[in-house]
């Protein structure tokens, strides 16, 4: 719905629990392939049962 209006970009991140989360700081056009929130949310502390 939104492609006719805007250009898409992403950052890149990695998330785990021994060396937590790193971003890449680069602008990447298109939309993001990985999908992490519940890895984020698991690194920030929220509850399993969310």
């Amino acid at each position: 719905m939104l492609k006719e209006n805007y250009e898409f970009y992403y950052f890149s991140e990695e998330v785990d629990s021994k060396n937590g989360l790193k971003f890449d700081y680069k602008l990447k056009k298109g939309i993001s392939k990985t999908r992490n929130a519940i890895k984020l949310l698991e690194y920030v502390g929220y509850q399993k049962k969310l």
